[in-house]
């Protein structure tokens, strides 16, 4: 059975976090509370928000390798562990009993049946007084897998216990037992049993426009938030926020725990909308764009002479050519039939020096220009959000269910899903 296909198996949860704070513009890890047998972990890396799992210590017992039974466990389970960090971007490192260096990968058989290592018992004592003091602390959980007893490890309980988050003890006896599959299942409910559900970031004073798309945006209160529901065990979350402020201060929510974290403010560039309509697919566009503000019930098609009742108004299924507007065949909707973008989700419209230009969106932040910001979030309502003196957030006009008018009367924005 492949050492990965058990990171596909769901269901597992978590309940216990441990946060960092002070995030810092390039990379930083700071520990800031335990909760319980589970350590996670929250750092920013390049203005990406990242939430892990504690690293792992993986410390084997070499000295009964000489028997196949149990060089084949080590290398099976050392593969394993690595594969699951590896996978999960969590910390790892490997060491064995009575050898007071780091291991790089899994120790060969030649090695293990070398006189380099103590055949006569089990010492944890090199690691101990080496390799566990440059470790940080709180960093790692420790897994330890031994054929017998070690004949140290009380002398040096505490010393581990304060060093290290968790310490899981395995006899080797007793995987050499079971199948492969029983044992990675084990592994996997225990020391790799945590998983996000739902992760939530609100914002007092800063707007954030550029986010993954897999988070929805609300405004309530006063707060700009963003939420999503998660499945997952880690997280990336690639931000970027603006403000009057130099740095944006948000709450992240994760697992019922809550962290005060903060990046620094950023001003988006100018998007420009410079998909431009020709004279005819402008004069359509204004003459619905009359008939919703006067919320006529339909609208007379230039194209077909006949009546479109709104929100369809823009639709014209009897003329397949270049001058529809809003129709799935139309020019706006090209490149989405296209999938070049299947992800869209507004049209933007910019009527300004007796020009219409039109651009397509997928996020629900439009930038329209360095500073105005459209926001449309999830629930529907639309703001318009001026950051050149101070945050202020103006509620758009409604045209009609799914249109949007900007408060300068510029921008339009339709809703598409």
């Amino acid at each position: 059975m492949p050492f990965c296909e058990p990171l596909a198996r769901e269901g597992l949860s978590c309940k216990y976090f441990i946060f960092s704070l002070r995030p810092l513009p390039h990379s930083a890890v700071n520990y800031y509370e335990r909760k319980g047998n589970l350590t996670l972990r929250i750092f920013t890396e390049n203005n990406t928000i990242k939430i892990r799992r504690e690293g792992i210590f993986l410390c084997l017992d070499g000295s009964k390798a000489d028997s196949p039974s149990v060089a084949n466990v080590l290398g099976t389970l050392s593969n394993f562990i690595k594969i699951q960090c590896k996978n999960f971007d969590i910390p790892f490192k490997m060491g064995l009993l009575s050898w007071d260096r780091e291991l790089e990968a899994t120790p060969s058989a030649d090695f293990l049946s070398s006189n380099t290592i103590s055949k006569s018992g089990r010492f944890i004592t090199p690691l101990a007084e080496d390799m566990f003091s440059l470790l940080e602390e709180k960093a790692y959980d420790l897994i330890i897998v031994a054929s017998d007893t070690i004949y140290d490890l009380e002398d040096w309980r505490d010393e581990i216990s304060s060093r290290f988050n968790t310490i899981y003890e395995r006899n080797l006896k007793d995987l050499e037992q079971k199948t492969q599959l029983q044992w990675e299942e084990e592994f996997l409910n225990t020391v790799f049993n945590f998983q996000m559900d739902k992760v939530a970031l609100s914002f007092d004073d800063s707007l954030p426009y550029s986010f993954p798309n897999d988070f929805r945006i609300k405004i309530i209160g006063g707060k700009t938030i963003l939420e999503k529901e998660c499945k997952s065990r880690l997280v990336d979350v690639e931000l970027k926020t603006c403000g009057t402020g130099k740095e944006a201060r948000f709450t992240l929510h994760a697992c019922n725990s809550s962290v005060e974290m903060h990046i620094e403010n950023t001003l988006p560039e100018v998007s420009l909308i410079d998909n431009e309509f020709d004279d005819n697919q402008k004069g359509i566009f204004l003459s619905a764009l009359e008939d919703y503000k006067r919320r006529e019930p339909a609208h007379q098609c230039p194209l077909c002479q006949c009546k479109h009742k709104f929100s369809r108004a823009f639709v014209c299924s009897q003329q397949k050519s270049s001058t529809q507007i809003f129709a799935t065949e139309s020019v706006i909707f090209r490149e989405i039939e296209s999938k070049r973008r299947e992800d869209a989700r507004y049209v933007v419209f910019h009527s300004v020096n007796g020009k219409v230009c039109w651009r397509v969106a997928e996020k629900p932040v439009i930038c329209v220009n360095s500073n105005n910001l459209v926001v449309i979030p999830d629930e529907g309502s639309v703001s318009c959000v001026k950051i050149a003196d101070r945050a202020e957030v103006i509620p758009c006009g409604e045209l009609h269910k799914g249109l949007f008018s900007s408060p300068d009367g510029e921008i339009y924005v339709l809703r598409l899903r």
